[in-house]
């Protein structure tokens, strides 16, 4: 949770109008089906249609700003005796996520079921399997206001000073679990996610006087730096191809535009509410 508002001011003034995304991928395969599924067949099993982009941005046409996407966890083990989550089921929810948060919306991800057919497994062993959904949830999660750099969990999380660097990495590591700010990821093997977007607000309210992105993040949301009042340098590591109209609102400071592609960068964020870029 952000750190100004409580969750019910959240809820009141945030996030507004809201969906269930229900009968898709939480719905649960049959044991034998799992390791042969496609990404969507997590969506259509119970007989919706695939979600698709166009759907999600309808939704959030008619007003609906948040969206519930419930999740049978289970349908990514696919009982080899790892108990790791493959990299299919994760990459369908960040497909989906992504729709939304391209949209500004918030997204609000369930563990909705434990079992395969009503066949529980084996509840000795679930360590790996509930570390593969910690580090993925934490990694799209939306960050607090001070740093950037915190996990959204509703509780005041300490540091030790407000960050004045912000960097965000080409990889998180998978088994340390480093908490990204607001990042979608892509399966990328046991260890490592890529990190290829930041979500609404990811950095707003941030002390940060130079913030880096990695080479994959091609798209600045909603309301990205919003009341970033000390950032003085931004360095962007490739073109981007999208920039919302908003996302520098309550920036104070001329804002150096640096790294790959800096004049066409520059031209892109100067045509948002924004135009003190240098």
């Amino acid at each position: 949770m952000r750190k100004e508002l409580t969750a019910q001011q959240l809820a009141d003034t945030e996030m507004g109008m809201g969906i269930n995304l229900g009968n898709t991928m939480e719905a649960r395969h049959p044991v034998q089906n799992k390791a042969s599924l496609k990404k969507t067949d997590y969506d259509t099993i119970w007989g919706p249609p695939v979600t698709t982009r166009e759907y999600i941005d309808c939704l959030h046409s008619y007003g609906i700003n948040t969206i519930c996407i419930p999740v049978a966890w289970s349908n990514g083990d696919i009982d080899n005796g790892s108990y790791t989550i493959c990299g299919i089921l994760l990459d369908r929810i960040e497909e989906t996520v992504n729709y939304a948060l391209d949209n500004g919306m918030y997204v609000i991800i369930n563990d909705h079921w434990i079992t395969e057919n009503g066949n529980l497994f084996d509840r000795t062993k679930p360590g790996i399997f509930y570390k593969d959904i910690a580090v993925f949830l934490n990694t799209i999660n939306e960050a607090s206001g001070d740093t950037g750099m915190e996990k959204n969990t509703g509780s005041e999380v300490p540091a030790s000073k407000p960050a004045t660097e912000v960097s965000i990495p080409d990889y998180i590591n998978n088994e340390t679990g480093k908490k990204i700010p607001a990042a979608s990821v892509k399966g990328s093997g046991q260890k490592n996610y890529t990190i290829k977007a930041i979500g609404k607000k990811a950095f707003s309210g941030a002390n940060a006087e130079s913030i880096t992105l990695n080479k994959n993040i091609k798209k600045i949301p909603a309301l990205t730096f919003q009341n970033c009042k000390k950032l003085q340098t931004l360095t962007l590591k490739i073109k981007l191809s999208k920039a919302a109209s908003n996302s520098f609102d309550g920036c104070k400071n001329t804002i150096k535009i640096k790294g790959t592609a800096s004049k066409a960068n520059k031209n892109l964020l100067s045509k948002t509410s924004y135009k003190n870029f240098d």
